[in-house]
């Protein structure tokens, strides 16, 4: 009777088996689904396996279970692989925790992996820039260097390289940093899950909608914008348009400070001159100083998508262009006495 029942539960799984690599082998999108779930799955058990050792404060355990998550991907590739991303979250979750020299000194290995795996991969330069400014400020600045080089406009790489010149006493190298990012404005980021309103998050383009608000809004855009001098920047409209005010669309990195001294508009028969005491002035989730008659600011300290809305006193008839007369310049890294 025990015989016939192993015969019989060996028969089955041999069917069993058969179909389901029959189904799985002519059935892509199953495949693919299964796949991709599985994937999933097991990146989530990193994170989960991950957070036990941060809440213990145990940043060199949780460097080895890294380590591990990086071997199991070397085995789909060389290089890149399918479970980069995941293995990016999960050391980007526990360089956050890192704080002393021996948490990064810890990491190093990770970094290292990290980088090979990417070149091009931002955030894992400044990391292994940071694990090297304790032993080996050549190689940290090298790093610190190549990751300028992927993405200028980004802070990260400035702050280590400022703090390195700070630890060294050197403010020629402090300096030299400060003003390389003050008049950097190229490069950016780039949203994983959604949409920029300007595509990926930048400091060199900006929008204005007219208001009040259409049913299918007219975006005017401009490229190009300058750091550090005020410039005018013109916004023509398609035909003759009432305006009670207009919206400022941004997709900008942290850090921004925005002065706005003049808005003129152009109409078909005048050109006036708008005063700031004229106009109010609330935004998204921008800060507002140097609230004065002359000058109006605003603190951009959040990355991604930003909007800021002004509204006249009084409602402009046929306006055919705007000029806003603004400064869009970079907040600074360090203090004076160490940058000037």
């Amino acid at each position: 009777m025990i015989n016939k029942f192993v015969k019989y539960f060996i028969i089955f799984t041999i069917l069993f088996l058969f179909g389901t690599v029959t189904f799985l082998t002519f059935d892509s999108d199953f495949r693919r689904y299964l796949f991709s779930r599985t994937i999933s799955a097991y990146k989530l058990y990193q994170i989960i396996a991950l957070q036990s050792y941060l809440k213990g404060d145990d940043i060199e355990g949780a460097s080895k279970q890294l380590l591990k998550y990086i071997k199991v991907s070397e085995k789909f590739a060389n290089g890149k692989s399918i479970l980069l991303y995941g293995i990016y979250d999960a050391a980007k979750l526990v360089e956050s925790k890192a704080s002393s020299k021996k948490d990064y000194l810890s990491l190093e290995e990770v970094f290292k992996k990290l980088v090979e795996q990417d070149p091009n991969l931002y955030e894992a330069r400044v990391w292994l820039a940071k694990s090297n400014s304790h032993e080996n400020v050549k190689i940290a600045l090298e790093h610190i260097n190549k990751a300028i080089k992927i993405s200028p406009a980004q802070d990260s790489a400035y702050r280590v390289a400022i703090k390195i010149a700070q630890d060294k006493g050197d403010k020629n190298l402090a300096n030299y940093y400060c003003n390389k990012y003050k008049n950097s404005k190229f490069g950016g980021s780039l949203p994983r899950y959604t949409r920029g309103y300007l595509g990926g998050n930048v400091i060199t383009k900006m929008a204005v909608e007219f208001l009040p608000e259409k049913e299918i809004s007219d975006i005017y855009t401009h490229s190009g914008l300058q750091l550090n001098n005020f410039d005018d920047y013109e916004f023509t409209a398609i035909e003759p348009v009432d305006i009670n005010g207009f919206r400022i669309y941004l997709s900008f990195l942290p850090g921004i400070k925005i002065d706005l001294t003049e808005i003129i508009v152009i109409k078909s028969e005048s050109t006036e001159k708008i005063p700031i005491s004229n106009i109010s002035a609330t935004s998204q989730s921008a800060y507002i100083e140097n609230d004065t008659n002359e000058l109006l600011s605003f603190l951009i300290l959040n990355e991604g998508d930003e909007v800021l809305q002004i509204k006249f006193k009084n409602k402009i008839y046929s306006l055919n262009k705007i000029i806003l007369k603004m400064k869009i310049s970079r907040l600074g890294l360090a203090n004076n006495t160490l940058c000037k």
